[in-house]
């Protein structure tokens, strides 16, 4: 709206006179709409105003100088779907996300604490910011101030929000939210410089990426996008082909894991696991891992990061991003050790979209997580190229693995946290078992609990390679979001199709992999000496038949000959006991044991020797026969 307009319907609203050198210019002003029809197209789903402008420092005269900001233009924020539609058909009838106030938690549908919305690019500064000759010697030229435009929020039922055609009008929400009553016809919103806002946020030069890729999120529903299909540099001069699949890892190079005991707690093991775990995806066929590099959120120490091992891959297969963020907690607030996992929800929001143009798949990947290829498929890639164009989320059981004891040694720290030694006739005794240093992880967990195919309970902790541009939101082990979610009433009727108001995706569009024919995961997640405590007691076969509980033993003695389980009645699991009197509990794949840890220890060795691996050392690896 014009500030004519704005003195008519606000006239006690503060205007600037002039005086403020950063606001004498003829800006935007905005008006709050009451439905969906009276707002702009671009602002039907909003919640800031992204203001572009310059900074320069000027002299006002006297010996004293001023930072101006020259404004160059004004767009509005962009969600990549509306939340409130997904979470709708996400919850039933119960379509809040915000709960009454008053009620247990702020937000009840957690998965939507990873705020997806972006702000569109001028036209008059694509091509420069495009170029990246908009920062100049590592100094940015161009800023954005992020606006939000303030309203109350809309608790409960009752104030549900949709536009005509969302639902069967058959459906029976609560309420209607009701603009008029809410903020009336006069809302004028107040000037930027009136408003709490994020201000001069650099703009950076923009992410090297394939030729394909932009900075549209991958999946976009938005109308909007006019203004936002803005192409990325390609790394080199080459274009490249479309990647087949790629991981988002979010890692530190030490942290701390949720629920346990400070003192018992610490895990220092991902650079050498790293190693390890990039060395096998790389030969089991992603075509790129993404970084996201939390260690500085645990130290000032740029030592500390995981550079020294990225450093060590090729280029064209690591990408680094520095993520030292550490947002907030996700476990109750009086625990002892809350944890940080906000910071990774952040950091895949961040790949999915970054790099999801780039891809046809993507994963979200921990350290201790490896997929198997199996059936006829000896690679990751050949295998996701069988599955057909229907699936568009392929979902792998997830089952912690045993410590294979075969790979163990006695631990010896008596620390008061641990006690893992005790005296007996004169000789201290070790209760507690570590990993060997010169195990591989791979080889110390290929000792499943479970056979193949893993059971049904194994569903829950899943993790996922998936299309990014069907999946519009993952959160770590699920699709919470997808395009599936936004089909309304009215797109179903169109298409002669059913509508159901709750949604969830069904087979064939999301599935589970076949862990005999397609591949399945090993879940390497570190057991600590402590958790092996006593393990003699527990894992003795006499122990088990004594009634007593089973899980209580946490180190592997495998079954012979097992290969995973392969062919087993899961009814009637095999029994029987080690020479020492163990008793035997899990099941190792032979494809592991054969191929693929001979492969590592190949790429370690060269790791050892050069420091670094190339792309041909990788295709020497892998063409010799083993």
């Amino acid at each position: 709206v014009d500030n004519d307009l704005v003195e008519v319907l606000a006239p006690e609203l503060w205007q600037d006179e002039g005086k403020n050198t950063n606001t004498n210019q003829n800006v935007t002003r905005y008006k709050l709409a009451t439905s969906y029809e009276e707002a702009d197209d671009d602002a039907q789903l909003t919640r800031f105003i992204c203001r572009f402008h310059t900074q320069t420092i000027q002299s006002n005269g006297a010996d004293d100088e001023i930072l101006q900001s020259t404004i160059i233009a004004e767009t509005l924020s962009v969600y990549p779907y509306n939340y409130e539609y997904v979470n709708y058909r996400k919850k039933g009838r119960s379509p809040s996300m915000l709960t009454i106030k008053g009620g247990p938690h702020d937000n009840q549908a957690f998965w939507n604490a990873a705020l997806h919305f972006r702000c569109p690019v001028p036209p008059q500064l694509q091509t420069l910011i495009k170029s990246g000759h908009s920062v100049v010697e590592d100094v940015p030229s161009l800023y954005v101030d992020v606006v939000p435009i303030r309203t109350d929020p809309r608790f409960g039922t009752a104030n549900a929000f949709f536009k005509k055609g969302m639902l069967d009008p058959k459906e029976k929400v609560d309420g209607k939210f009701d603009a008029n009553k809410a903020w009336g016809e006069g809302n004028i919103m107040p000037l930027v410089e009136a408003s709490g806002r994020w201000a001069n946020i650099p703009i950076c030069r923009p992410h090297p990426q394939t030729n394909e890729a932009s900075d549209v999120d991958p999946g976009s529903t938005s109308g909007n996008n006019n203004a936002l299909e803005l192409p990325l540099p390609a790394t080199d001069d080459k274009p490249r082909e479309k990647r087949t699949a790629v991981a988002c890892l979010w890692a530190s190079s030490t942290y701390t894991v949720r629920g346990k005991n400070p003192a018992d707690s610490s895990d220092t093991s991902t650079n050498n696991r790293l190693k390890e775990w990039l060395l096998y995806n790389k030969m089991v066929g992603l075509d790129h891992v993404y970084i996201y590099d939390n260690s500085l959120a645990h130290t000032d120490d740029p030592a500390s990061s995981l550079k020294s091992v990225t450093d060590m891959f090729p280029p064209s297969f690591v990408t680094r991003i520095e993520w030292p963020s550490r947002v907030c907690n996700n476990n109750i607030p009086a625990h002892e050790n809350t944890g940080e996992r906000s910071s990774q929800y952040m950091a895949e929001a961040s790949c999915r979209v970054r790099y999801g143009n780039s891809t046809e798949w993507m994963i979200a990947f921990d350290t201790d997580e490896f997929l198997v290829p199996m059936g006829k498929f000896d690679s990751l890639k050949d295998m996701l190229g069988a599955v057909k164009d229907e699936t568009q989320i392929l979902s792998f059981k997830s089952t912690k693995a045993f410590v294979n004891s075969e790979f163990m040694e006695p631990y010896n720290d008596n620390s008061k946290e641990q006690h893992c030694t005790i005296e007996k006739g004169g000789k201290k005794e070790s209760l507690c078992l570590q990993k060997k240093a010169d195990a591989l992880y791979l080889e110390t967990y290929n000792c499943d609990r479970e056979a193949l195919p893993k059971p049904q309970w194994a569903e829950r902790a899943k993790k996922q390679l998936f299309r990014p541009q069907y999946v519009l939101n993952h959160y770590v082990h699920y699709s919470t979001a997808t395009k599936g979610f936004l089909e309304t009433w009215e797109d179903a009727k169109s298409k002669g199709r059913g509508w159901n108001q709750q949604f969830s995706e069904r087979k064939p569009v999301e599935r589970f992999a076949n862990d005999v024919k397609e591949a399945f995961m090993i879940h390497a997640k570190t057991t600590k000496a402590s958790d092996t405590k006593n393990w003699k007691k527990f894992c003795d076969a006499k122990y088990k038949n004594s009634g007593q509980p089973k899980d209580k033993c946490t180190v592997g003695f495998p079954y012979p000959h097992s290969d995973m389980g392969i062919g087993l009645n899961p009814k009637k699991p095999p029994v029987g006991e080690t020479e020492n009197g163990m008793n035997l509990n899990c099941y190792s794949s032979d494809r592991v044991t054969n191929i693929w840890i001979p492969r590592v220890k190949k790429g370690l060795d060269i790791l050892s020797r050069n420091n670094r691996i190339t792309v041909e050392d990788f295709s020497m690896i892998m063409s010799k026969s083993l």
